[in-house]
């Protein structure tokens, strides 16, 4: 829901010199806000954009952040953290840097609390698609492991693929091959926004494919208004929302796709079938203040379906947003498109239309 301000005009004279001062406040008013600054380019396979009003360069810092989360979390980079990670024996307890730490805990929680729906331990299946790279995953000395020794210190549950006590994290499984497309974009948006605020600034907009986090309201009070696509290959705008202080997440499978054996397939992978999510939802947006939990939420909600992910969002009190295909999309060119302009129902909880009100 938007508010629309409404403004009767007030009339009444006024003296000249009285009207002059007046239009000199206001343009002493105006060139004392700051400017706004805006940095963009390419990372993680997609694009970035930072907006904020202030008068510091801080593109180099930016830049920074960017390059170390890339490091730390890039599963196309050979060397990067999580990829050595990937290649240690099973067994073996990595300490991982603070940062990718904080990651994989809020992953591990979210594996918890979407009952299994949100796994990042599913890497294997995402390259077998075609999604990243190829990556291989070691046993010790190319034998299963005998697990008792550290089964006695640590517990773990049947069926776990990853196991993390503290900031170290083991490979319990030959199939565990992490994978953080899903929740990396967004830690680097959260890092992005604490770093500026770290210096003062509060009034940003940070975009990393589609992940936001907004900061305070613009100096003249405006909010930052945030567009959901319509889900269909050729773009467009299907819903502007007004945001502050928030960040939203969205997660589509009309952009991201393969076409496997005459199926097509997308990057969104179901962790019970090791198979691309095949289901009515098109799209999932999410609301959190947290842009790293709100880009695992919508992963997590999307491989639900519509009925699951509608009850799991009311229940963790999550304001999402869905998109479903209406039934004449369901066909799709050879191309992925829908042969029909793109049609589509919205479902929206009550913690969304609550968040707008």
């Amino acid at each position: 829901m938007f508010r629309i301000a409404t403004h009767k005009l007030r009339l009444r004279l006024i003296s000249l010199p009285r009207i002059i001062f007046i239009v000199a406040i206001t343009t002493l008013f105006r060139c004392s806000q700051p400017a706004v600054v805006v940095y963009s380019g390419e990372t993680m396979g997609t694009y970035y954009r930072v907006s904020y009003y202030g008068n510091e360069d801080y593109e180099s810092h930016i830049q920074h952040i960017l390059s170390n989360v890339n490091m730390s979390m890039s599963s196309w980079l050979p060397d990067s953290e999580i990829n050595r990670f990937n290649s240690t024996p099973i067994g073996t307890p990595v300490q991982l840097s603070p940062e990718l730490c904080e990651v994989v805990s809020v992953a591990i929680q979210m594996n918890v609390f979407s009952d299994g729906a949100y796994d990042i331990s599913i890497g294997r299946a995402v390259s077998d698609l075609g999604f990243t790279p190829e990556i291989g995953g070691q046993a010790s000395n190319g034998e299963a492991i005998d697990q008792s020794n550290f089964i006695n210190r640590q517990n773990i549950e049947e069926g776990d693929a990853l196991f993390m006590q503290g900031c170290e994290l083991t490979r319990v499984t030959m199939t565990a091959i992490v994978d953080l497309s899903s929740i990396a974009k967004g830690f680097a948006v959260d890092q992005i926004g604490r770093f500026l605020e770290s210096r003062g600034v509060t009034q940003y907009l940070v975009d990393i494919g589609g992940e936001l986090r907004a900061g305070d309201y613009k100096p003249d009070g405006s909010p930052w208004r945030i567009a959901v696509e319509v889900p269909d290959i050729d773009g467009g705008v299907q819903h502007v929302i007004e945001l502050a202080n928030m960040a939203i997440a969205t997660s589509g499978d009309y952009r991201n796709f393969r076409e496997i054996a005459g199926e097509i397939e997308s990057h969104l992978i179901d962790p019970s079938s090791g198979r691309s999510v095949h289901s009515r939802l098109t799209s999932v947006s999410v609301l959190n203040a947290s842009a790293m939990k709100a880009d695992a939420w919508a992963t997590a909600l999307f491989v639900m379906g519509p009925e699951r992910a509608i009850i799991t969002a009311d229940r963790s009190e999550t304001p999402v947003y869905m998109l479903l295909r209406s039934e004449q999309n369901d066909a799709v060119s050879e191309l992925g498109a829908s042969i029909e302009p793109a049609s589509v129902e919205v479902l929206a909880n009550s913690f969304w239309h609550d968040h707008f009100e």
